[in-house]
């Protein structure tokens, strides 16, 4: 699977879902279509994406944004960036605080169900569990570490919205 594979099947889960929930359960569906080499290519293109996101300043605007983000949470944080779409998650990657700019009330920053739409739909069709990927989680996030008294001067757009998904 491409890249450019990858984005059109997350592009595709997203029509007619209201939530995150409801993506996860059309990715799954989606994947599950596909043959089994698929679905882990697609799992390990979105752990790497995942693990690429896995930023300081990123956690930085999450944190701001959803009035505090712990590890979990920062996890589910880039599952959702991820589940938006390409150009959200290349946007948000070159500049974190352009998701400051475009989220909304509405708008719940966490897909934890989209971490495991690959896993669910490859035992579906295999009966077996994901094997294991290749790709490790990095120790510490890239970048420069803040302290939460750095963050309004660091992503004063985000600042702004301080807890709007909290």
């Amino acid at each position: 699977m491409t890249t450019s594979e990858f984005w059109k099947i997350v592009e595709k889960s997203k029509h007619g879902t209201e939530s995150a929930d409801e993506q996860a359960e059309r990715l799954e569906q989606l994947l599950s279509e596909l043959p089994p080499a698929e679905i882990v290519s697609f799992e390990n293109i979105f752990t790497e994406l995942r693990y690429a996101a896995y930023r300081w300043d990123l956690w930085g605007v999450a944190y701001i944004l959803c009035g505090g983000c712990g590890d979990d949470s920062f996890d589910y944080f880039r599952s959702w960036v991820i589940g938006r779409g390409q150009k959200f998650y290349e946007d948000a990657t070159k500049d974190p605080e352009s998701i400051a700019r475009k989220i909304t009330e509405d708008d719940f920053p966490e897909a934890e169900l989209l971490m495991y739409a690959a896993a669910k739909a490859y035992e579906e069709k295999t009966g077996q569990d994901l094997p294991d990927r290749p790709i490790k989680h990095p120790k510490e996030p890239a970048g420069r570490k803040w302290t939460e008294e750095d963050l309004p001067k660091l992503f004063p757009v985000a600042s702004k919205k301080e807890g709007i998904c909290g």
